[in-house]
């Protein structure tokens, strides 16, 4: 039914599922992602892969649960928090960045920021090692305690 409605419109565009090469493809040409997940307490607390490519990425990060994906986007300034069960509230907050180019690219510069300061590759090989070793002096943010718990 949301297929054959969104049919009409030009400017969306139904995509099979991807493996990782096809997702950076995707990527690539976007502005932005839109990281959603049911409407589950328990899943406030997950670490969406997809959230990350996002970052890496430099896209706009949209999240729809709340908890630290939520404080994150919002405190980095690389994204927002719709709430699912108010689509006008999605509305509200996606429109100043299709007005405002300029909003949309400074979100999207802090993406790709928060993505090499925080979840790079080598700190996360450093912080795995240092698991691995046993250190007791781990530096993590609160971001981090739901994915050292994964």
């Amino acid at each position: 039914m949301l297929s054959s409605y969104l049919q009409k419109l030009t400017n969306v565009e139904f995509i099979p599922h991807q493996n990782k090469e096809g997702v950076k493809d995707i990527l690539n040409i976007s502005d932005a992602t839109y990281v959603c997940f049911s409407n589950i307490p328990v899943l406030a607390t997950n670490s969406p892969n997809k959230l990350f490519d996002s970052l890496a990425s430099g896209k706009l990060t949209i999240v729809n649960t709340p908890g630290w994906t939520k404080e994150m986007v919002e405190k980095y300034q690389c994204g927002f928090y719709a709430d699912p069960l108010n689509p006008q509230d999605f509305v509200a907050r996606i429109k100043p960045f299709l007005e405002q180019r300029d909003l949309l690219e400074r979100h999207k510069k802090n993406a790709r920021s928060i993505a090499e300061q925080h979840y790079s590759k080598r700190l996360q090989v450093q912080k795995l090692v240092s698991i691995l070793n046993n250190e007791k002096q781990i530096r993590v943010s609160g971001s981090e305690v739901y994915i050292l718990t994964a």
